[in-house]
């Protein structure tokens, strides 16, 4: 399509896609009946490494967390016999 021709057609730009919206609805009605956040929690403390790439999924690539922040995380990972090893390079930044 050329710049200049309108648009004819098709969706409304920003429509999602109906499958999309379809599969969406399925995970939440899922996540829910399995108990929701408490579910969550439960994957967490059980299988650390599977909540870990859930949260790698869905945080921003580039996550900027004060390091004081941090440090509950990185002992609660540290102190797990199976938990996975990842690798972090945790910058302080100058006021």
């Amino acid at each position: 399509m050329t710049k200049d021709r309108l648009k004819t057609g098709g969706r409304a730009k920003g429509t999602p896609n109906k499958l999309t919206v379809e599969i969406k609805s399925a995970i939440e009605r899922a996540f829910q009946e399995l108990g929701g956040w408490k579910w969550l929690v439960e994957v967490g403390e059980k299988k650390p490494e599977v909540f870990c790439a859930l949260l790698a999924k869905i945080l921003p690539s580039q996550l900027k967390i004060p390091v004081d922040d941090m440090v509950p995380l990185v002992r609660l990972f540290a102190s797990r016999a199976h938990a996975p090893v990842i690798e972090a390079e945790v910058v302080k930044e100058e006021k």
